[in-house]
């Protein structure tokens, strides 16, 4: 997804585009190394700031005697971890970066040091990007202005919260029977929580099996972008999720402290040195000398606060985000370009970008501060939460009442309770799998919004509405495709009507003519006239709109190339063609689909056949015969001749948890995945679902 468009999704329109432009030109962060497998580096490069996680102490003993210091210190703690420190342990961090998804590993025995996480996905045999392949350029290359600069945030994906009233939270406060928790930790679209027996819970995109915890007993987590990370109760470290930076490669030793980021993690040593690892584009994993208290891991940053009190801020500093200034302070926070900390008095200080009022800081005195992407968050001495900054999805409507720990996401926060329960507000992309009633015979999921084609020939739209996308127009419609922001759909007439962002390019400026089908690609658009000639408008950075010559009777647009299925049932490709993308089988074939970086289509006698980037495995096209076929960014779904679906690809999206029953039609979106089923009703997925004893408020 274009980094503009999330950030004009997330924050001030005007501003965005001035922030593109400025940073346009930087080299992307999304990873330390490139392997053949560019399109991880633009998934990177789209996810949010990782806020790093500050855990409650663990309360030692039931000593009547130390109770009251026991409490001191978990209302003392947010997300990110504060520490004493004594010893330097000498462990140091893999420093080895590799492409794929890090599968959480725990050593047998809880007193040995555990092998860091490993076995990601193996690096593709796709050749390296080039300047064609600007979709999923390295850090360094040029690519194109629609895409996402320097890492920008992209991302997640969304469980089924439970929707509560503002009374309900007040409830919440005294707890839930037999549901509790000690420590939680919101990333871009996921988060973890510690329960209180000790194990984890997670929730929200899994789209790297970020949300897929080890088992075990831990007591504190971090949620970064698309990654996690967490101390055993016998001080080691595990991470999971995505690793093409080797930000899930968890160093060997014993840590008190850990911090999560977008690329990037590190920890504090039960000695008190620093050790980070991951992406280090911007210096922000070269982790300086010391001993140190609390560490906090940002987008391309990172802050920590030394024993003796005073900030040190390293790594990227575009915005002034690592200029720590001077005095002792308790806290820190790192958000996407900005950070914040609470002074030895209790006052908070920010500094950084602030363009959506990020950096202005209350009045007061707090005891814990959470940075999210361009919203941060504080608890106050009386345990009540204040938030300022964006408030574009209802992030700043914390809820009221007493809570002893908070933390921030891209768009949303969450607290844990005096009770022990979790409290969330702001953005719940969760809701994408909330399908309305009714019956249907089509349905599109694009970003953070979906749309469907009634039975009776109506648009209904739902989800995020920010730029109109989920206004569906009026009247009867016969195909429809969605976009990351917008959509388009061909009326009963044959005429086009397109709606949501036109992210200044045109994409929402439908030709006249007739048509009799429509596919919508990330930032331009195809249509099938009705004589069967093929029409495209939009951007044209990488030739994705001059449409061949000929007749055709099927179109598909991905992200920056089109396939199309002539009349001989032959395949015609155009556009970005990295990693061959535009460069089709040979053979004939009655359907196509183009995803962001790779290509599906189903042969007349029903096998399937993919090309592309095949990173995670997108282009292994399964056997057996098909129906139909839907292409991802990383992963696609398909109908089997006999009404089943099966998916493959990156994690998640139904990969290995497809829903039974009969289909007719699947698509794809960027964090879930939508179905009709044979008796007309929509069914999505693709998110884990909340824990018991986790509360969405209502807006």
């Amino acid at each position: 997804m274009s980094w503009l468009e999330d950030r004009l999704r997330q924050d001030l329109p005007a501003l965005a585009d001035v922030l593109m432009e400025d940073q346009a030109a930087q080299p992307e962060t999304a990873a330390t190394t490139v392997g053949d497998s560019p399109d991880t580096l633009v998934e990177l490069s789209t996810r949010p700031v990782l806020k790093r996680r500050r855990w409650p102490a663990v309360a030692a003993a039931a000593l009547v005697a130390v109770v009251a210091g026991v409490v001191a210190l978990v209302i003392a703690t947010s997300d990110s971890t504060e520490v004493m420190t004594t010893a330097v342990p000498a462990a140091q961090p893999d420093a080895e970066a590799r492409d794929g998804i890090a599968e959480p590993e725990v050593p047998e025995t809880p007193q040995g040091v555990p092998a860091a996480p490993s076995d990601q996905l193996e690096d593709s045999d796709e050749e390296p990007s080039t300047p064609e392949d600007q979709t999923d350029v390295p850090s360094g290359q040029s690519r194109d202005p629609a895409e996402p600069p320097d890492g920008a945030p992209e991302a997640s994906e969304e469980p089924l919260f439970e929707e509560v009233s503002p009374e309900v939270s007040a409830a919440a406060e005294e707890g839930s029977p037999g549901v509790a928790y000690q420590a939680i930790s919101a990333g871009y679209n996921h988060g973890c929580a510690v329960a209180a027996g000790g194990g984890l819970v997670c929730w929200g995109s899994n789209n790297f099996g970020q949300a897929d915890p080890p088992e075990g007993t831990y007591q504190a987590v971090a949620a970064g972008a698309e990654h996690s990370c967490a101390i055993a109760t016998g001080g080691y470290l595990v991470c999971w999720g995505h690793n093409d930076a080797g930000q899930a490669d968890a160093p060997a030793g014993t840590y008190q402290a850990v911090a999560a980021g977008v690329g990037h993690s590190c920890a504090i040593a039960t000695g008190g040195s620093l050790v980070c690892w991951g992406e280090d584009v911007d210096g922000q994993a070269t982790a300086p000398e010391g001993t140190y208290r609390a560490v906090a891991a940002g987008e391309r940053h990172t802050c920590a606060i030394a024993t003796g009190g005073t900030l040190n801020c390293w790594g990227d500093n575009s915005y002034g985000q690592a200029d720590a200034p001077a005095g002792t302070y308790r806290e820190v926070a790192a958000g996407w370009e900005s950070s914040c900390a609470i002074a030895t008095g209790g006052a908070i200080v920010c500094w950084g970008a602030n363009y959506a009022g990020q950096t202005d800081a209350p009045p007061g005195t707090y005891q814990a501060i959470a940075a999210g992407v361009s919203h941060h968050c504080a608890l106050a001495g009386d345990g009540a939460i204040a938030c300022w900054g964006s408030n574009s999805f209802g992030e700043l409507g914390a809820p009221g009442g007493t809570y002893r720990a908070v933390t921030a996401g891209s768009g949303q926060g969450c607290a844990l309770a005096s009770g022990g329960t979790i409290s969330c507000w702001g953005s719940n992309i969760s809701r994408l799998a909330d399908a309305p009633s009714g019956t249907y015979q089509a349905v599109a999921p694009g970003w953070y919004h979906s749309c469907a084609i009634t039975t009776g020939g109506t648009i209904s739209c739902w989800g995020n509405n920010d730029f109109g996308q989920a206004e569906a127009p009026e009247g009867t419609f016969t195909d429809l495709s969605v976009g990351s922001l917008h959509n388009c759909a061909v009326a009963t007439s044959g005429t086009l009507a397109c709606w949501g962002d036109d992210h200044t390019v045109g994409r929402t400026d439908a030709p006249p003519g007739a048509y009799s089908a429509v596919s919508t690609g990330e930032v331009h658009n195809c249509a099938l006239a009705t004589d069967g000639t093929i029409a495209c408008w939009g951007d044209n950075s990488r030739g994705q709109t001059d449409a061949p010559a000929g007749a055709y009777q099927a179109v598909a647009a991905g992200d920056y190339h089109n396939c199309a299925i002539a009349t001989d049932e032959t395949l015609a490709c155009w556009g970005d063609n990295g990693s061959g993308r535009a460069e089709p089988p040979a053979g004939t074939y009655r359907f196509v689909a183009a995803g962001g970086n790779h290509s599906c289509a189903i042969a007349t006698d029903g096998t399937l056949a993919c090309w592309g980037n095949n990173a995670y495995g997108q282009a292994d096209s399964p056997a057996g015969t098909y129906q139909t076929v839907a292409a991802g960014d990383y992963h696609n779904c398909a109908i089997t001749t006999d009404g089943k679906i099966a998916c493959w690809g990156r994690t998640g999206f139904w990969i290995d948890d497809a829903p039974e029953g009969s289909y007719e039609s699947i698509a794809t979106g960027t964090y879930h995945t939508c179905a009709v089923t044979s008796d007309d009703s929509i069914v999505c997925g693709g998110s884990k679902e909340p824990p018991e004893g986790l509360h969405w408020e209502a807006q």
